[in-house]
């Protein structure tokens, strides 16, 4: 059963124990839980638990200054009547600025710059504050996307190197651009001590971000990091943007990534020094793996595209994970994984444990990692217990396990980062935990997700489902996550 209720655009999503789903639409954006809420109005605000992952709201706010670089353009405008648009463009008249449409190329909210293709073929270049919806960066609603139908007003202040600007850049209500969902599904057992949470959440100034933390030997450090780590990289990233001389839109495509991936790296190293304080206030031993997808539009890349038939901009996926959940990217049939697991039987990480003093042994044809000198006390001949008691650990990096990283941090919370540009190919990614990807192959999920969106048509949330689903019927115990995000600019082909 569903029921309706409204959603909040700017804040991270920590759903409810049991069976859940979530969506989400760039324009309207909806929200849906199974059992416990669905569709909302666009636009709307409250109406969902926000208390255990904190509304951000109140961290995201835009800056209502009006830009030096737009009021200037905005002033010449008047003075000129809009003639010099008129003369390009052939659009307006003599006394009245003239007003166009066309589409966006890219327009990127974190510098606030842009560029629009008008419908007569001219491009303009959007100026910082040239667009009135400012620092709203896609998939809130009135972000501007790749392909985004725009209105504007189109002006020439003569110092671009003969290439047009254009100001007052607003999105046309005629055609709402389709943009992200998002649905996942989470199955907690009725009596597991293990616990995942989820994370979603539109942070202003930056992209969409998600997330699945999958818990093991408890609940507590993925329920803390899934509500604390939204707010925390939107932080980060505005500390760092802060202290670039000139501004974010002084900075070359190429700086701009390296900007976005190192504040995702650093959010990661604050979020887990709170979490390692928290767990020793409150005695948390449990741990959680981590896997999280920023999704961020707006990159001027000449000649490449994301939206067909918008060659000049792409959008990029910023991966971070640490731990054994799998991002699979959805290509035509084919999921294509975006990560690589950390565990032990990696050469790499193996060779990193041994190192740092760990125990490598296999646990019914699983390699585990645990404490060298806890091994050899157990091991001793006057020890009453056995090796079986010292904590063992199938991953190699996770959050909290505070055992096993004091007084030698053997398992460590270092991200692997990856960065990819989309293409017009690419139509989905998957994070599904290991429980899911331990019992499917990649064609097996990438099938389940084809069958459902594009065969039958079938929701989002019930796509996440299924693959749950079919999981189960392989022989998946515990918990399961999997959350799926369909790219709505994008036509699955085979």
């Amino acid at each position: 059963s569903h029921s309706s209720a409204p959603c909040c655009n700017l804040a991270a999503v920590r759903p409810k124990m049991g069976s859940s789903s979530w969506t989400a639409c760039h324009r309207p954006q909806s929200v849906t839980q199974r059992q416990t809420c669905s569709v909302a109005e666009e636009g709307a605000a409250g109406g969902m638990d926000f208390s255990d992952a904190g509304n951000l709201s109140s961290s995201l706010k835009r800056s209502t200054d009006a830009p030096v670089g737009a009021s200037k353009l905005l002033r010449l405008m008047e003075e000129r009547g809009g003639e010099g648009a008129t003369e390009r463009c052939g659009v307006g008249g003599r006394g009245t600025p003239a007003r166009s449409s066309g589409r966006i190329i890219w327009y990127n909210g974190r510098r606030q710059t842009g560029r629009v293709k008008s419908d007569d073929g001219c491009e303009f270049n959007v100026p910082v504050g040239g667009a009135l919806n400012r620092n709203l960066v896609p998939l809130t609603p009135a972000g501007l996307m790749h392909g985004t139908r725009v209105r504007f007003m189109p002006a020439d202040p003569g110092k671009n190197g003969g290439r047009h600007t254009c100001v007052a850049v607003r999105p046309c209500g005629d055609k709402p651009q389709l943009g992200l969902e998002c649905g996942f599904d989470r199955q907690d057992m009725a009596d597991a001590t293990n616990q995942s949470h989820v994370a979603a959440a539109d942070i202003a100034d930056l992209g969409f971000l998600a997330g699945i933390f999958d818990g093991h030997c408890g609940g507590s450090c993925a329920a803390h990091i899934s509500a604390t780590f939204p707010g925390m990289l939107h932080a980060v990233f505005g500390v760092r943007a802060g202290q670039i001389r000139g501004g974010l839109a002084a900075l070359s495509t190429s700086k701009e990534v390296e900007l976005i991936s190192s504040a995702l790296e650093e959010a990661c190293h604050e979020v887990d020094r709170d979490l390692m304080r928290t767990a020793q206030e409150r005695h948390w031993t449990d741990g959680t793996s981590m896997l999280l997808a920023l999704l961020a539009h707006g990159f001027d890349a000449p000649k490449q595209a994301t939206v067909a038939g918008c060659e000049g901009g792409i959008a990029k996926l910023f991966l971070a994970w640490c731990g054994d959940s799998r991002a699979l990217l959805l290509t035509g049939r084919e999921a294509r994984s975006l990560s690589r697991d950390h565990v032990p039987s990696r050469k790499d990480e193996y060779a990193r444990l041994k190192q740092a003093g760990g125990k490598v042994l296999e646990f019914d044809g699983v390699l585990k990692v645990g404490r060298r000198d806890k091994y050899k006390e157990n091991k001793r001949p006057s020890s009453k217990s056995s090796f079986s008691n010292v904590l063992w650990s199938s991953t190699s990096r996770s959050f909290g396990d505070i055992r096993l990283k004091a007084p030698h941090q053997i398992v460590t919370s270092e991200p692997e980062l990856l960065t990819r540009t989309l293409t017009p190919d690419d139509w989905g990614l998957v994070l599904v935990c290991s429980g899911v990807s331990s019992q499917l192959s990649e064609r097996e999920i990438a099938d389940a997700c084809w069958e459902c969106l594009v065969l039958r048509d079938a929701s989002i949330a019930d796509t996440a489902h299924e693959v749950t689903q079919r999981a189960r019927q392989r022989g998946a115990k515990g918990k399961l996550t999997v959350l799926v995000m369909r790219f709505g600019w994008a036509t699955p082909r085979l």
